[in-house]
């Protein structure tokens, strides 16, 4: 339905690119939409009609596709492969503008917390079974409720004026605010909270760092309960 011919004029290795939008009537429906697509060639010589083609099944795995409007941010809308872990990777131990938020997630990692992928295979995009998933939260009670335990943890490990202020979780739809007080798991996550570990770093690395995960989460279509990884080299 949606492919385009193939001159296969020097052999059979060609590529096609295939673009499909879905309607707005049809997420108006379903809201993460998802689509099955699939691969079947129909083979004819150069200027023979395709009403009589010969049919050929490939059999080429074809990942299924899903598409939100306004699930990942409002006023947005993309497709992903979801079969394909969403793993963040702009929080970087050799950016200065976030390398205090990285330091704190290698510690955290060290330390137990879940959240690191880890390929199921060298140069793998899957996932191992060993790697622990972060799992997005857009309750926004429950953020509120998991900032709330970190900024006790903050003030119990440094002091009643750390953390006075709630700060950035980095959910996609909150404006940031001061702090100075970092927490990992994220409390956008329903890893965040209680057994979150703290630490004080500088505030506007905070903030960076928990835009960049709001961004990560639009770029990706990360949806409330979606599992996602990052990555801190």
């Amino acid at each position: 339905v949606y492919g385009n011919p193939i001159n296969l004029v020097n052999g059979l290795s060609a590529e096609s690119t295939t673009t499909f939008t879905p309607s707005n009537s049809a997420l108006a429906d379903q809201n993460p939409l998802f689509l099955s697509p699939s691969v079947r060639f129909q083979v004819v010589k150069s200027n023979e009609s395709f009403d009589n083609a010969a049919n050929f099944e490939p059999g080429i795995y074809n990942p299924s596709v899903r598409c939100d409007i306004g699930k990942a941010k409002a006023n947005t809308k993309g497709c992903v492969y979801p079969t394909a872990p969403a793993v963040m990777t702009t929080i970087k131990l050799t950016d200065p503008d976030v390398d205090e938020s990285a330091k704190h997630i290698k510690e955290a990692f060290l330390a137990g917390k879940p959240g690191q992928f880890i390929a199921a295979s060298p140069n793998s995009i899957f996932r191992s079974s060993s790697a622990r998933p972060l799992t997005r939260l857009r309750d926004a009670a429950q953020r509120k409720a998991n900032r709330a335990e970190s900024v006790k943890m903050c003030k119990i490990k440094y002091g009643p004026s750390v953390g006075s202020k709630c700060f950035f979780t980095g959910d996609s739809d909150e404006v940031a605010t001061d702090c100075d007080c970092d927490e990992f798991p994220f409390a956008a996550t329903n890893q965040g909270g209680t057994d979150a570990s703290v630490k004080k770093i500088d505030a506007s690395d905070n903030r960076r760092a928990g835009s960049r995960l709001g961004t990560f989460f639009n770029a990706e279509r990360v949806l409330d309960g979606d599992e996602f990884f990052l990555n801190v080299d």
